[in-house]
C-alpha cells in the first residue's frame, strides 16, 4: 500500500490540476464527439492485454504466489508475448531493446552518481541544515511547505501533459481529438517529447529509435 495510496493520491491531485487548467483556458481541451460503443471496444484489443498482465502480476504479488523479483520476470516475460501477440515487435525493434536498456541503466547511474556527489557537497555546506531552520522559523503547520512545492511541480506537470496531447494531432486510443478524428500513420514510429526552454515548454516528437 506504501505506493499506491501515493499514486492514488497523486491521480487524483493530476486530474484537478488539468480540470484547473481547462477551466482557465477552455481551447486547450475542446469538446469532443461522443465515441461509439463499437470504437470503444475496438480499443480494448490495445489496452485489455496490459490490465490482464497487471493484474496478473500485482494480484501474484499481492497473493503470495511469488515474490517482488520473480514478479518482475513474469511480468518481462509477460510484456514480451503480449507485443508479439499484439504485432509490435518486430526484428528491428527486438534489436533496439537491449540498446535502449543500456541507455537507461547507464543514465540511471550518472543520475545516482550525480546524487552521490551532491549529497557529499551539500553536507558539509551546511545548506539543508540553513534551509531546514529557515522554513522551522516560519512556524508553518507541518508539511505545508513541501506540499506548497508539489502542487506548484503538480502544475508545471499538468501543463507539459496538456501541451503534449494538444501536439499530438490525432485521435487513437484513449487520445481522442474532435478537430483531428483519424489516426495518423506518421506517428506510429515517433515519440512525443516536452522539455522546457527559456522559462517555457516546448512539445515535438521524434523518431523512435533514434
Amino acid at each position: 500500500m506504501a505506493g499506491a495510496i501515493p499514486g492514488i493520491i497523486l491521480t487524483m491531485h493530476f486530474r484537478i490540476t488539468v480540470w484547473i487548467s481547462v477551466v482557465l483556458n477552455p481551447a486547450a481541451a475542446p469538446a469532443t464527439a461522443e465515441i461509439p460503443m463499437k470504437e470503444r471496444i475496438r480499443t480494448l484489443k490495445f489496452t485489455l492485454p496490459i490490465l490482464v498482465l497487471f493484474i496478473l502480476v500485482i494480484g501474484g504479488i499481492y497473493g503470495g504466489i511469488f515474490t517482488p523479483a520473480e514478479g518482475g520476470g513474469i511480468g518481462a516475460v509477460g510484456a514480451f508475448l503480449v507485443s508479439l501477440f499484439m504485432h509490435r515487435l518486430t526484428v528491428k525493434k527486438f534489436i533496439a531493446i537491449p540498446n535502449d536498456s543500456a541507455k537507461f541503466i547507464a543514465m540511471c547511474f550518472a543520475v545516482l552518481t550525480g546524487a552521490f556527489m551532491l549529497c557529499h557537497f551539500m553536507t558539509p555546506s551546511r545548506i539543508p541544515t540553513v534551509m531546514a531552520s529557515s522554513i522551522a522559523a516560519m512556524e508553518l503547520p507541518g508539511g505545508l511547505a513541501m506540499r506548497a512545492v508539489e502542487v506548484f511541480d503538480l502544475m508545471d506537470v499538468g501543463e507539459a501533459i496538456m501541451l503534449c496531447a494538444r501536439e499530438r494531432r490525432e485521435t487513437s486510443g484513449l487520445h481522442i481529438r474532435k478537430d483531428y478524428p483519424f489516426t495518423n500513420p506518421l506517428y506510429n514510429k515517433k515519440l512525443f517529447y516536452i522539455e522546457r526552454r527559456n522559462g517555457k515548454y516546448v512539445a515535438g516528437m521524434h523518431d523512435r529509435y533514434q
